[in-house]
């Protein structure tokens, strides 16, 4: 029973995400977490700022008589919500497990807070609460819980004895000797306590003096009884948070979804003026969630003006992100230029286009030095004459 009765055989299993970008830009992504018995860890993938996560509480356990009637345990609620995180954080997964039934004993309660039945008898059964399924922040206490899908409540065997269903912001009660279902603010009452134990913060009741089910662990679990109440659910850790009773059969499991967004490209400078027949070069910057990426193939197209269709060209990016084009231009006007590269998965992905205007420049004289060329001119001129009159014989 209980989490602390489970810590030596727990299991840290850390998730790391090993992303691929070539393979992962813009896709969403997903892991899921099944019943192990122990603590699970996932480190959040860089560029990654919210997590979806959708969790399933664990079923009670169904009760029998030897060939004879079985008493139903209640089923795992569901809870989700958006989860605000940063790259390279840690969230501890705890997936609940499925309570089992018990003869002439003491135990069955599910891991992660399902409580244990007792059935003093040696030929009936009592079934131990199913665990609750959470995600941990800052720390592996139940305090650090942000989301929690409560546990089913165990059953007593007979045909008209049912375990509570985890919650829902309150589980469900058990029948027809009932454990209490848990709520947002304690434990489910247990029936005839101390016979059937009431639930706690994150803890399914235990059977107490009497042949009782396992309450459902949760956010606070469900009661003790014949049958036993499920625990309730947990969402207000989580931003768009949603729980319903019930539905989940067996252990739990958690699911957590996100989007590795797509890298940017970006064109400058943003405009520019150049001479005809002079060089000119724009860059390319490629980000991957604001880090340069290094090894793209970018492409370089003229878009519109004097030189479309004509100029391209294609460029590697180097450690800084960047590749460059260069070209010159014979035609006057603006050119429109774009880069882009393609992405396995989202096709072509271009940058902000811009604009590259070529002129040329004619070097026209001014008044000023029209009046010194016409002065220059005419002492030439003058120059000229004086000396021709002089090699005149008289």
């Amino acid at each position: 029973m209980k989490l602390l009765k489970n810590i030596n055989i727990t299991l840290l299993f850390v998730f790391m995400v090993l992303l691929n970008i070539e393979n992962t830009w813009a896709q969403p992504q997903e892991a899921t977490f099944n019943f192990t018995g122990g603590q699970q860890s996932f480190v959040v993938p860089p560029g990654v700022t919210s997590i979806h996560i959708e969790a399933w509480g664990a079923q009670g356990a169904d009760a029998t008589f030897p060939n004879g009637p079985t008493g139903i345990a209640g089923l795992g609620g569901f809870a989700e919500g958006d989860l605000a995180v940063t790259p390279g954080q840690i969230l501890e997964i705890f997936v609940g497990g499925q309570g089992t039934a018990v003869t002439n004993a003491i135990g069955g309660g599910g891991f992660n807070g399902g409580g244990d039945a007792q059935e003093l008898g040696t030929v009936n059964q009592r079934g131990g609460g199913g665990g609750a399924s959470d995600v941990r922040v800052g720390g592996t206490t139940f305090n650090d819980r942000v989301i929690v899908a409560g546990g089913g409540g165990g059953a007593c065997a007979a045909t008209t004895i049912f375990g509570g269903d985890g919650g829902g912001l309150v589980g469900g009660d058990g029948v027809p000797q009932p454990g209490g279902g848990g709520t947002q603010i304690a434990g489910g009452i247990g029936f005839g306590s101390p016979s059937c134990l009431v639930g706690e913060f994150g803890l399914g009741g235990d059977a107490g003096t009497a042949s009782c089910a396992g309450g459902g662990g949760g956010w606070y679990g469900g009661g003790s009884g014949c049958g036993a109440g499920g625990g309730s659910s947990y969402i207000d850790g989580v931003d768009n948070g949603n729980t319903t009773s019930g539905g989940r059969e067996g252990n739990g499991m958690v699911v957590l979804s996100w989007i590795i967004p797509a890298p940017t490209i970006s064109l400058s400078p943003l405009t520019a003026t150049n001479e005809l027949f002079e060089d000119h070069t724009v860059i390319a910057t490629v980000l991957n969630n604001s880090v340069p990426e290094e090894g793209v193939e970018v492409s370089f197209v003229v878009t519109d003006g004097p030189n479309e269709g004509i100029e391209e060209g294609n460029d590697t990016t180097d450690s800084n992100g960047e590749a460059t084009f260069t070209y010159a231009s014979s035609r006057h006007g603006t050119d429109t230029i774009v880069a882009q590269f393609i992405d396995p998965n989202q096709g072509r992905i271009d940058s902000n286009s811009v604009t590259k205007t070529w002129i040329l420049t004619r070097n026209v004289p001014t008044l000023s030095e029209w009046g010194l060329l016409s002065m220059a001119a005419l002492l030439g001129i003058i120059g000229f004459m004086v000396i021709r009159r002089r090699k005149v014989p008289a």
